[in-house]
């Protein structure tokens, strides 16, 4: 699938206005770490956060380098150091929610 074809099928998704909802109502129930990290969030915030860091991931692909930028940053806020986000903890979730 090529970049513009994934860009097309989050833009059809991004029409529906639960789709974030959805999105975070299976993230934190796919682990059962996920939710508490989340317990003190201000959930319309982090939703448009997620929204932006999706941005940056296509103009990353892109070969923009101000995703690459922004991509950085996220990787960096979501550090072990910063919010005890431990990387194998991502891993774990991931090879989880495949199945």
């Amino acid at each position: 699938m090529s970049l513009a074809e994934v860009k097309e099928s989050y833009s059809r998704c991004c029409v529906n206005p639960k789709f974030f909802d959805v999105f975070y109502e299976n993230f934190l129930a796919s682990h059962p770490t996920i939710a508490p990290m989340f317990a003190k969030t201000e959930m319309t915030k982090q939703k448009s956060l997620l929204r932006q860091g999706i941005s940056m991931m296509f103009m990353h692909l892109g070969g923009n380098g101000v995703g690459t930028t922004g991509i950085d940053r996220i990787g960096e806020s979501h550090s072990k150091k910063k919010m005890n986000i431990d990387p194998k903890d991502r891993k774990s979730t991931r090879l989880n929610s495949s199945h």
